[in-house]
């Protein structure tokens, strides 16, 4: 079963994946990943942007396939309005519990969708990835 998978009177595309390079200081993480929406019905509409994030294969631990780490909901937007989706990464994003929290070194897989059902359309989902060279552990929230 797919998460936010509705119904709409109008249709939307993604384009235009952007990874910001990700800065690690310490045990803090931070990467912006932007996206452009595009109403692409004949009607004014609105909808969910999904950013799920796939951890390193390399990892010892067997993870989810895409995690949602983030989410936006876009409102009323024209028929034939593009607007730049801008969605914030943190170190919560990119982590795993095993009695502390873990932050992997390796590369990190990007997906954003409408839904959490995988192989969608074309413009329904785009992919990407980022790298974080050096993991870390942290504590707390």
């Amino acid at each position: 079963m797919s998460i936010s998978h509705g119904l709409s009177y109008t249709s939307f595309t993604l384009s235009d994946l952007k990874i910001s390079e990700p800065t690690v200081s310490g045990d803090q993480f931070n990467a912006t990943v932007i996206v452009t929406l595009t109403n692409t019905g004949s009607v004014a509409g609105s909808q969910v942007i999904q950013l799920y994030i796939g951890l390193p294969d390399t990892s010892d631990f067997t993870h989810p396939r895409w995690q949602l780490r983030a989410f936006e909901k876009v409102r009323d937007m024209r028929p034939g309005e593009s607007r730049y989706i801008t969605l914030a990464l943190d170190r919560l994003s990119v982590s795993y519990w095993e009695k502390e929290w873990i932050v992997e070194e390796g590369t990190y897989k990007v997906r954003v969708a409408f839904s959490s059902e995988e192989g969608a359309d074309e413009g329904q989902e785009i992919l990407g990835k980022f790298g974080i060279s050096k993991g870390f552990e942290w504590v707390g929230l």
